[in-house]
């Protein structure tokens, strides 16, 4: 593409300038930890130029590498600020024009940037600017471009300029979630030389990230700097013009996305061309709810006979958040879940938290113990043991691999044959892959009630401790005691015929048999028979926390309003992060349109969307539009474990 830029008469270009797009290489400089191991400083303010006697003025080295940058130009609506670390807008005019003089650009520039925040950053409340800086590749220009790779703010910088800047307000603004934001715009685009370029937070890891004290001599500042990485994913946005602004997000405070980014030479760019002028904005916005606003509502999707969405229900109790249940079909079609966000999955439950929708129970439980954790006045599913021991990971292991899984198929195992004989029976039929025979499932009741001996036979043991009530000695009700009661619970109503009408919709009625009360009673297993009358009791005793089947209408509203979530909300915690590699070898990269399914049943009816972010456990998807758009632009969470997640091309593999 070949035009003639605004600056060319300034700089004296009579030529036409082709302005370089597409994907590049240029050496970038990153930083290098001191040998030492000591905290790295550079000096700074008239230290710089007259450093204390014997002081270096820098005790870190730099290094340049060559990376491969590629252009967003064409493809802008594919970066978030929440989940990149950057994002963009167009057509955005202004009324100032020169930028020369501070206090006039303070007087115009400012609000205009404020009211862009508030307009663009979902869920902002307030925003506060704190400054600006004019950068122009002249010799004699006060700030010129940077070009290094580094990030504006670190934990301590921002909250210490929040504290700077807000005074009495400060520790009232950082209860809450608090973003720093960098509005950045070019003042001579289209811009053809020292371009700005970017990477994607999520290919920088935390340890490639290190702050750097930037010491005066009357004070200490805090920049980051930021090493290389194979993983780096480097961006530009080529030939911004005057009406264009990249937002890069430099801190959260919910460990939220932040932006490496530095100037780069171009090899393409030619001596004769104008140099980059630009100014950037440090924004500081407050974007999680203020006092007596409405926070992002809970919304659980079941039925009452579903036995994942009693664990679900189990776990909401005990945590004590409040949620609204809506009630949909035990049997396809769901529509209200179609209609609402694109949701075409099967199973139940279906949790929404805002704009974050979460499918299969065991994501939806580390969702609940993330955004309402024990900090913030919340039980935790997770307490630790009375010794003082962290039995998370076996406890969630215990609950997927055993309870969900075999302990599942046992108390299925025991659903009365007049459920098969009903459409709820052809529903399950399909979702399984082949049909159900009612006469044979009767006649292996008696088999499952014997292996579901077996199952308790295993778990009295567990029952035995002396010091705590609780599974794993928990000195509280963990994961492990709300999955073992939901199974037995559901169990016994299902085996004895109480839940029947409600499975089947209302095709098949409720009985009373004998069930599982043969096997499942206080004489055969004495200390499991007591525990469950003792969770039981402390479910019994704990307030209600649900709100079943309000308006749907107010709840969608609701949803529509939330507040984004941020990154947080994208990615729950993992000890390491996706691999690349593997990643890159499956194919699953960010925009690939996949393919998420169960590996066990419902393999024939997978969610289809376009691939957000993925970490070991979790893959997050835009659900792909359908013939009727969806009410609310949501992301769809799945567990990685028990799914398949790959893209549509290799879906049949």
């Amino acid at each position: 593409m070949t035009t003639t830029t605004q600056t060319q008469a300034k700089f004296g270009t009579t030529a036409d300038i082709t302005i370089p797009r597409g994907e590049t290489r240029s050496t970038l400089t990153f930083f290098a930890p001191p040998p030492s191991g000591e905290t790295p400083y550079n000096l700074a303010g008239d230290w710089q130029n007259h450093p204390p006697e014997g002081v270096p003025k820098k005790n870190y080295e730099e290094f340049n590498q060559e990376v491969e940058i590629q252009d967003i130009r064409g493809r802008e609506s594919d970066f978030d600020i929440n989940i990149n670390g950057f994002g963009t807008l167009s057509g955005v005019s202004s009324e100032e024009k020169d930028f020369n003089d501070d206090e006039h650009i303070k007087r115009v520039y400012y609000p205009e940037v404020e009211k862009l925040l508030l307009d663009n950053v979902p869920g902002a409340k307030r925003i506060f600017l704190f400054d600006h800086t004019v950068r122009r590749s002249d010799p004699n220009a006060s700030r010129a471009p940077v070009t290094r790779a580094h990030i504006d703010q670190t934990t301590k910088s921002a909250t210490q300029r929040v504290h700077n800047h807000m005074g009495g307000e400060a520790e009232e603004l950082l209860k809450g979630r608090v973003r720093l934001i960098n509005v950045w715009r070019p003042l001579n685009g289209p811009v053809v030389a020292s371009p700005l370029a970017y990477a994607d937070s999520r290919s920088v890891p935390d340890e490639d990230i290190v702050p750097v004290e930037h010491r005066y001599p009357d004070r200490t500042g805090e920049t980051a700097g930021v090493k290389f990485t194979p993983r780096g994913r480097w961006h530009y946005w080529s030939g911004m013009t005057n009406d264009e602004r990249i937002l890069l997000q430099c801190y959260d405070s919910e460990d939220g996305a932040r932006t490496p980014h530095t100037a780069f030479k171009d090899p393409r760019t030619q001596p004769d061309w104008p140099g980059r002028e630009s100014i950037e904005s440090t924004l500081s916005s407050k974007t999680m709810a203020e006092e007596g606003e409405a926070a992002p509502p809970v919304v659980l999707f079941g039925y009452d006979a579903s036995t994942f969405t009693l664990k679900v229900r189990l776990a909401l109790r005990i945590k004590q958040i409040p949620y609204a249940f809506i009630t949909v079909p035990s049997m396809m079609p769901r529509p209200l879940l179609k209609d609402t966000f694109g949701l075409t999955y099967r199973k139940i439950p279906v949790l929404a938290i805002g704009k974050e929708v979460y499918c299969d129970t065991s994501i939806i439980i580390e969702a609940l113990e993330h955004f309402f954790p024990e900090s913030e006045g919340y039980q935790t599913l997770y307490p630790t043991a009375t010794d003082g021991r962290d039995y998370r990971p076996m406890i969630r292991g215990f609950a997927s691999y055993w309870t969900d899984r075999p302990l599942f198929r046992v108390t299925t195992g025991l659903i009365p044959s007049s459920v098969w004989r009903t459409k709820f029976g052809e529903d399950r039929a399909e979702l399984i892959g082949h049909k159900l025979d009612a006469e044979k499932l009767e006649k292996k009741v008696p088999e499952n009630l014997s292996r579901l001996d077996m199952q308790l036979s295993i778990l009295e043991p567990l029952f035995a401790n002396e010091d705590t009530p609780w599974i794993f000695s928990a000195s509280s009700p963990s994961l492990a005691d709300i999955s073992v009661f939901y199974q037995l619970s559901w169990g016994s109503d299902i085996a004895a015929g109480r839940l029947i009408n409600n499975l089947t919709g209302g095709d098949a009625s409720d009985t009373e048999t004998v069930g599982a009360t043969s096997v499942f009673n206080a004489k055969r297993y004495p200390a499991l028979f007591t525990w469950y009358t003792t969770f039981q009791r402390y479910i019994e005793n704990l307030p209600s926390t649900e709100t079943k089947d309000p308006d749907f209408s107010e709840i969608l509203e609701q949803i529509k309003q939330s507040p984004s979530l941020g990154k947080k909300s994208l990615l729950l915690p993992t000890p390491r992060s996706s691999h690349a590699e593997l990643d890159e070898k499956t194919g699953l990269k960010e925009g690939t349109v996949v393919t998420v399914a169960p590996d066990d049943t419902g393999r024939a009816d997978p969610t289809i969307g376009t691939l957000v972010m993925m970490s070991p456990e979790e893959a997050v998807i835009k659900p792909q539009p359908l013939e009727k758009a969806a009410k609310v632009d949501v992301r769809i969470h799945f567990p990685r474990l028990g799914f398949t997640v790959r893209p549509v091309d290799k879906a049949m593999l």
